[in-house]
């Protein structure tokens, strides 16, 4: 018991005097603004095409269905590229929401076709409960 406590005392004591990795990606964020918003969208740009790529194995369940999947990629991709832009003309904790906001949509659109998509079949599973296997009073 004595040595959690030291060590718990000693990990509060110490965290002060080093800097985590959220000091080091706040840092980064203020830092270099131009080089974080490049690899959050191509990050979140490579997850959306992943996604999409699985996600056209059954083309019902995809963003465009039969339609130009890719282009609606591409569209999506630039619209991106555009909030970027104005995401750090505007500055700020604005232009930041704008920009990383937009990197998050898509980041969070191409996880979801990538798990399924759109039109993603319900799973058959039972409603019941089987007590069969229950003993419930024994002699």
């Amino acid at each position: 018991m004595k040595r959690l406590l030291l060590l718990l005392l000693a990990s509060v004591l110490a965290a002060p005097l080093q800097a985590g990795p959220l000091d080091w990606a706040k840092r980064q964020f203020k830092e270099h603004p131009v080089r974080t918003r490049i690899i959050t969208t191509a990050i979140s740009s490579a997850i959306y095409a992943e996604g999409l790529k699985k996600c056209r194995v059954s083309v019902e369940n995809c963003q465009e269905h039969y339609g130009a999947a890719w282009a609606g990629y591409g569209s999506t991709v630039a619209l991106d590229v555009v909030g970027q832009f104005i995401g750090y003309k505007i500055g700020g904790k604005t232009g930041d929401a704008i920009s990383y906001g937009s990197s998050t949509l898509m980041l969070s659109w191409g996880a979801y076709q990538w798990n399924g998509g759109l039109n993603k079949p319900k799973e058959a599973h039972e409603t019941h409960v089987d007590m069969s296997g229950i003993v419930l009073v024994r002699h």
